[in-house]
């Protein structure tokens, strides 16, 4: 029988391609994750829970209808890929913008597409 060689970059992507894996993996290989736990954020407590609710979803359909947002075309949760619960998902429906400031503070402003 071969031995597997199991790296803790191999544990990570297993666990960023399957979410129920990911508590299985934890508990196999518990200092695989230490120092993941220490660069990035775990976003996926954002997420609304509930029923017709998708798992990327921060902000209520309602929500998003008042600001006069379609759903499914604003900001979500990366669930899927390198960055999967680690980072937001910025669709092209709209430019999202990078300002800093008046109070040097970094903004992230999504502006419409078709606005002149």
């Amino acid at each position: 029988m071969k031995n597997l060689e199991i790296t803790q970059e191999k544990v990570i992507e297993a666990a960023n391609k399957c979410p129920q894996a990911e508590e299985v993996l934890k508990t196999l290989f518990p200092e695989a994750f230490e120092s993941a736990k220490s660069k990035y954020i775990n976003l996926q407590a954002l997420t609304l829970k509930g029923v017709g609710v998708r798992p990327s979803q921060i902000f209520s359909d309602e929500a998003l209808r008042e600001i006069g947002v379609y759903p499914n075309t604003f900001m979500e949760i990366r669930t899927s890929g390198q960055y999967m619960y680690q980072s937001f998902y910025l669709p092209s429906s709209y430019d999202w913008l990078m300002i800093t400031d008046s109070e040097n503070v970094q903004c992230l402003v999504p502006t419409k597409k078709d606005f002149k």
